[in-house]
């Protein structure tokens, strides 16, 4: 799951603390989860890429292909909305797997850090 959000959006400051609650219980899920969040004023290609209608914005990947999210905007509501459809596309990709995974695909979100994540968010 992936939240597009603005810093300055009031909607999107109202729900941080729900958001970050998704974001730890999925974290401390088996299997692990992980959320982004993407500030979408600051990077306004991947906001337009979207086609996102306003802040905040929900995308869920599903076999590589984001789909938006159109539930409950509930803490509960989305922990067991990723629950049922994950899990997620996250792979560990070498060097030469990644160049051919960007020829392949529009969108590709990459996290580097280390080997077993230390937070639940990956921020871009």
């Amino acid at each position: 799951m992936v939240e597009i959000y603005a810093p300055w959006c009031g909607h999107c400051k109202d729900f941080k603390e729900a958001y970050d609650e998704v974001g730890q219980q999925l974290f401390d899920s088996s299997p692990r989860y992980f959320v982004a969040k993407i500030d979408g004023h600051k990077y306004k290609e991947i906001y337009k890429r979207f086609d996102a209608p306003g802040y905040p914005y929900f995308v869920f990947y599903k076999k590589g292909k984001a789909e938006p999210y159109l539930g409950k905007r509930k803490t509960k509501a989305m922990v067991e909305f990723v629950k049922k459809h994950g899990p997620d596309t996250v792979q560990r990709l070498n060097c030469g797997q990644l160049i051919e995974q960007k020829r392949r695909e529009r969108q590709l979100i990459v996290y580097f850090g280390p080997s077993e994540a230390d937070s639940r968010f990956l921020t871009v």
